[in-house]
């Protein structure tokens, strides 16, 4: 949804239909204006869910994933939402959400091994830095845009004829509220499509809007529909 009064509409229809047959649901609306985490991409994105799991992740992904996986315990246990917050915190400190991924992957078919060493999964031929132009605070983050991006660099399809590259993607290391020099580094591209690489720098580049002015840390989670 593209503005938070369509999100509550959407929410609350989904949340009466899941009432209507009896069961228990809620809905959670999340901040999409920023990139969670700092991957996007297929093989990118799994290795940091694996640093979640390991509770090695970073803190805007590991806040929405606790939340939703504490909201889906809370409502399958009948618990409080604080109870289940800490059984959900508990199995990532133990090492049993990791674990349980594994069995996950390895009931699928999945080479567990590469779970257990991410160095193993394949890397893009071409990893680019994209610099800043200007000094300033990230004002906002067109991540739609980012997401079109990363598909350009081939994380995803823009054709249905094309096929997927694991490989490519986008780490993004400054976010929306941060601060960051003419001449940083804003996010590395990684991809085996050379041929698309300025395209991207520039379309990256163009998802960025600047403010000489200090920003407040975005919310992530703006209401919990019931």
């Amino acid at each position: 949804m593209k503005t938070l009064e369509d999100a509550k509409k959407l929410s609350e229809k989904m949340v009466s239909i899941g009432k209507l047959n009896n069961k228990n649901t809620m809905a959670i609306i999340t901040n999409m204006d920023i990139p969670l985490g700092y991957n996007v991409g297929n093989s990118l994105e799994v290795i940091e869910s694996i640093d979640v799991l390991n509770g090695n992740g970073s803190k805007d992904l590991t806040e929405v994933s606790v939340e939703l996986a504490s909201s889906m315990v809370m409502l399958s246990k009948n618990i409080s939402i604080e109870e289940a917050k800490s059984q959900v915190l508990d199995v990532i400190n133990n090492g049993k959400a990791f674990e349980k991924f594994k069995e996950l992957v390895k009931a699928q078919g999945g080479n567990v091994s590469w779970i257990e060493d991410t160095s193993r999964f394949p890397r893009a031929k071409f990893q680019i830095e994209v610099k800043s132009l200007k000094s300033g605070f990230i004002k906002s983050m067109d991540t739609e845009n980012i997401g079109k991006v990363a598909c350009k660099l081939g994380a995803g399809r823009e054709t249905k004829e094309d096929i997927i590259d694991y490989s490519a993607g986008i780490k993004v290391l400054k976010k929306t509220s941060d601060f960051v020099n003419e001449g940083e580094v804003l996010a590395i591209l990684y991809t085996n499509k050379e041929d698309k690489i300025q395209n991207a720098i520039n379309d990256y580049l163009n998802s960025l809007e600047f403010s000489k002015e200090k920003l407040e840390k975005p919310k992530l989670i703006y209401e919990i529909i019931k």
